[in-house]
């Protein structure tokens, strides 16, 4: 048995001396010098530091907005839409038909107004030191001031600004602006 591992190594030897041999010699050294580089590489990889994940959440109203908005909802007068058990706030809506459109006179031929309801801002004004907004609602025009509800609608009215006012759609805080109109 000796012998025969004495004439193997001799007939490996006399390969590798070959140029046949001093290229399988070559391969095999690089081979093994790509796996231990890409082994390496990833040791050194996972041993890496890592910076943590950031949630990113939506911003926040602040404190104080949240309390002034809970007030408001809390000191509103009851409306018959609060007064029933449950109610369907959203409905379904033309998806090619813009939300918020410059207030047009209507004409005769006009017929948007008979087949959506219309919230749209007339006007804002103060009377007797307290804030109202004129805000049309269908074809009739609605006198209400912070913390209304605009009559049978699920619009209500968080605040009024100086050209525009902040109105709850169940979860959803609407900005409208004087000259803007909502279809819905």
């Amino acid at each position: 048995m000796a012998q025969d591992i004495k004439d193997y190594t001799t007939k490996v030897k006399g390969f590798l001396e070959t140029p046949k041999g001093k290229k399988m010699v070559i391969i095999a050294a690089l081979i093994v010098f790509v796996v231990a580089s890409a082994l390496l590489f990833l040791v050194i990889l996972s041993k890496a530091p890592r910076e943590p994940r950031r949630v990113v959440q939506p911003p926040r109203s602040t404190p104080k907005e949240e309390e002034k908005a809970e007030k408001m909802i809390a000191t509103a007068p009851p409306s018959p839409v609060d007064q029933v058990d449950s109610f369907e706030v959203y409905e379904s809506k033309d998806p090619f038909k813009p939300l918020i459109t410059k207030v047009t006179t209507p004409t005769v031929t006009d017929t948007t107004e008979t087949t959506l309801k219309v919230l749209a801002l007339e006007d804002i004004y103060t009377e007797d030191g307290t804030k109202y907004a004129s805000i049309k609602y269908g074809s009739t025009i609605y006198k209400v001031k912070e913390g209304d509800r605009i009559n049978d609608s699920p619009y209500q009215v968080l605040s009024i600004g100086t050209d525009s006012v902040t109105l709850l759609y169940g979860d959803d805080k609407i900005v409208l602006k004087l000259g803007e109109e909502i279809y819905k």
